[in-house]
């Protein structure tokens, strides 16, 4: 199995990666009571092919099974998802991943559980997690390094056009890194097909009420070669208002984003004024969104204002461009680390509060 799946590829690179994503898209998570020690028994690589099916030290398992078949020197190793590992005599660990030496002797960490419709080799809500790897010789407790949010991005370019009776028709094309490339890849690999559309049409929802979802298309969930995309084609009556000389009218890609916490990490921030204790944000993400919006010619667009906000950990700015007809945006949301401290919380918290305000704005061409 291990010879088929790598069939054609040349670099070990892409072999690990093909190896992985085969054991997460096919070793289904169930876990079984087999017995005493079943927490923390790794069976026979052969048991876990039968079954296909097993909890994260079975999947992992099966991993270093096929590296170990493949050439590669792999260890399990333990980790505790979502939370840190204090250096005391205790059991902290509550998950199985896996570890592969190098030629320069440096691990790579894998995580095949967390892998499942999600394009990197490491889960990116994973960050600064603390592990031990079972080698021979023993290892010390280590740590994934910091994410950026670099890692995390999603770009959002955005193309729409205002009718002379206000009716609004756009596109959104999205593209996602790490956790963004999950949160795109998810629309169609966690649901029906024909539940798709219905459920684009509740994120559009945020935009208008009248939405309409004219046409979708996604690139394939199942291929991991590439970051995934998505591309809407929309149409919305009535969208901006008429009102004598003036039209008043909003951005669609920031509307779209202002309520959706499942696309910008940052907008899902808790609603307490104050904190006592850090907030646990799973992960640190930039969204970047490019929008071109074109009015009737019989309107020129009024210029916005401009807005910049940065905060320890946190950032948002706005930057309008008007050209006659065309309104154009370049936005920025940056959310810098997973782990929001309490003394940074409000600051953070502002950034989030104030973006939401800023993209319901209401924007305006005058004849």
């Amino acid at each position: 199995m291990v010879e088929e799946i790598t069939a054609g590829l040349r670099t070990d690179e892409e072999k690990i990666a093909a190896l992985l994503h085969w054991v997460a898209q096919n070793i289904r998570y169930s876990g079984l009571n087999m017995g005493e020690g079943e927490g923390y028994t790794i069976h026979p690589g052969e048991m876990t092919f039968r079954d296909r099916c097993g909890v994260c030290k079975d999947i992992a398992g099966m991993l270093v099974t096929m590296l170990r078949a493949a050439g590669y020197e792999t260890y399990a190793a333990m980790t505790m998802a979502g939370a840190r590992v204090e250096e005391i005599p205790a059991d902290q660990f509550n998950h199985c991943v896996v570890a592969l030496r190098q030629e320069d002797g440096e691990y790579l960490m894998l995580d095949p559980t967390w892998a499942p419709w999600n394009r990197p080799t490491w889960s990116r809500w994973e960050g600064e997690q603390h592990y031990v790897i079972g080698s021979p010789e023993g290892e010390d407790l280590c740590a994934i390094r910091p994410f950026e949010p670099d890692e995390n991005l999603l770009h959002i370019e955005s193309d729409a056009r205002i009718l002379a009776d206000g009716t609004i028709e756009g596109t959104f094309a999205m593209r996602g890194k790490g956790i963004s490339d999950g949160r795109i890849r998810s629309v169609a690999a966690y649901r029906p097909k024909r539940d798709v559309r219905g459920y684009l049409e509740g994120w559009l929802a945020d935009i208008s009420d009248r939405v309409e979802l004219v046409d979708f298309t996604l690139s394939d969930h199942r291929d991991f070669t590439h970051d995934a995309t998505m591309h809407l084609t929309y149409r919305i009556p009535r969208f901006a208002e008429l009102w004598d000389d003036d039209l008043v009218f909003q951005s669609p890609a920031l509307l779209l984003v202002a309520e959706n916490s499942g696309l910008i990490r940052l907008l899902g921030m808790p609603d307490d004024e104050e904190r006592q204790y850090p907030v646990f944000m799973w992960a640190p993400q930039r969204v970047e969104i490019e929008e071109s919006l074109r009015l009737p010619r019989a309107y020129e667009v009024e210029e916005p204002e401009a807005w910049e906000l940065e905060e320890n950990l946190a950032s948002a700015s706005l930057v309008w461009e008007p050209k006659q007809h065309v309104l154009d945006l370049d936005a920025e949301v940056n959310l810098d680390r997973r782990l929001v401290p309490a003394e940074d919380y409000s600051g953070v918290r502002d950034v989030s509060e104030e973006f939401k305000a800023k993209a319901k704005v209401e924007l305006y061409g005058v004849r």
